[in-house]
C-alpha cells in the first residue's frame, strides 16, 4: 500500500475520489441492491434510532480498510440478530470508524435449522463453519460421538471456539447474512439427544441406508426458533449403539447419495438440502413449475 492510503480511505488527505451524492438518494435509488453494500457488525442495535451514530470496533476499521471504503459510502448495519440498517460512514480514521444509522430495513428471520456436527479436525471443522454460516444455518452444535473422542481439540477449547467465532462473522458480513448463529461447546451425544426431544419437530440424520434426499418434499418449519435439527456422524461412522439412540430420539435417516462423504461434505449437502425445502424469509419458493410468490 502506498504511503498515506489509509488516510484516502478516510477522504482526509491525498487525491479524493469523485463526489458522492448524499446517502439517503443513494439509498432510495439503490434499495434493491442490498448486495451492492457492504455489511458490517454492531452488537448494539436493539434500542437505536435514525440518525444516531454508533462506533464501530476495532475488527470492524479494519474489515473497511480491506474494503477501502471512504467516508459517505453506504453501508448495511446488523448486530447479528436479525437487525439491519441502512447507513452511512460518517466518520473515518486511521484507527476509528462511525456510521450514522439512516433506515431500518427489515429484520431477517431466522433460519429454523440447527446443524450438529462432529468434533474433528480443526481445519476443516473452520471451513465448515464458515461455509454453514453463509448458508444461513440457525445454531452450530459440536457432538462427541465414540469415534471422535480421539480428536486433540475441534471445538473443545477457548481458543478455538474464538476462532469459530471470528470465521462466523466474517461469514455472515461476506454472505451479507444478519443472523450470528450461536456455537454451542462440545456435548455428549445423550445429552444432545435429550435436549431435542422437546426441541425440534423434524430430525434429519445423514446416513447411506435412508430416504433418499430428493424424496423429502415437505416444509421444515416455521421461521423463529430452530426447530429442525440435522445431524451428521463422525467419519467412520456412529456405533450401532448410537445409531438406535438417534432412532430412539426420533431421527429419521437420510441417504445423500452412495458415496462416502467426509462429515463437512455432508454436513453443507444436507444443510443446502433442508435450506431449499424452507426458505425462512418466506418471499419465492423454487418448484417445479418455476417461481411462484407466497
Amino acid at each position: 500500500m502506498e504511503r498515506g492510503g489509509v488516510g484516502r480511505l478516510g477522504g482526509d488527505r491525498g487525491r479524493r475520489g469523485p463526489t458522492l451524492p448524499p446517502v439517503t438518494t443513494r439509498i432510495e435509488d439503490d434499495t434493491a441492491a442490498h448486495e451492492s453494500r457492504p455489511t458490517l457488525l454492531h452488537r448494539q442495535l436493539e434500542h437505536a434510532n435514525e440518525g444516531a451514530e454508533v462506533e464501530l470496533d476495532a475488527a470492524e476499521v479494519e474489515h473497511i480498510r480491506v474494503l477501502r471504503l471512504r467516508r459517505g459510502a453506504a453501508v448495511t448495519l446488523t448486530d447479528g440478530r436479525g437487525r439491519r440498517w441502512i447507513s452511512e460512514l460518517s466518520h473515518l480514521e486511521r484507527r476509528s470508524a462511525r456510521c450514522r444509522l439512516v433506515s431500518r430495513r427489515s429484520d431477517e428471520k431466522r433460519n429454523a435449522v440447527a446443524l450438529w456436527i462432529p468434533v474433528a479436525s480443526r481445519d476443516r471443522t473452520l471451513w465448515l463453519v464458515e461455509k454453514s454460516v453463509e448458508l444461513g444455518v440457525g445454531a452450530l452444535r459440536w457432538i462427541e460421538w465414540e469415534r471422535s473422542r480421539s480428536v486433540a481439540d475441534g471445538a473443545r477449547s477457548a481458543t478455538f471456539l474464538e476462532r469459530a467465532r471470528r470465521r462466523a462473522e466474517a461469514a455472515v458480513k461476506q454472505s451479507r447474512g444478519a443472523w450470528l448463529p450461536p456455537l454451542e461447546p462440545v456435548v455428549p451425544l445423550a445429552d444432545a439427544l435429550r435436549d431435542t426431544a422437546a426441541e425440534a419437530s423434524v430430525r434429519w440424520l445423514a446416513d447411506v441406508r435412508g430416504t433418499p434426499v430428493s424424496a423429502l418434499r415437505r416444509p421444515i418449519a416455521n421461521a423463529g426458533e430452530a426447530t429442525t435439527t440435522l445431524l451428521v456422524g463422525p467419519e467412520g461412522g456412529g456405533t450401532a449403539a448410537e445409531l438406535d439412540a438417534c432412532a430412539a430420539a426420533g431421527f429419521e435417516l437420510v441417504s445423500l447419495g452412495s458415496r462416502t462423504l467426509r462429515f463437512e461434505t455432508a454436513a453443507i449437502a444436507l444443510l443446502v438440502a433442508a435450506s431449499a425445502l424452507f426458505e425462512p424469509n418466506g418471499d419465492v419458493v423454487t418448484t417445479t413449475r418455476g417461481t411462484e410468490e407466497r
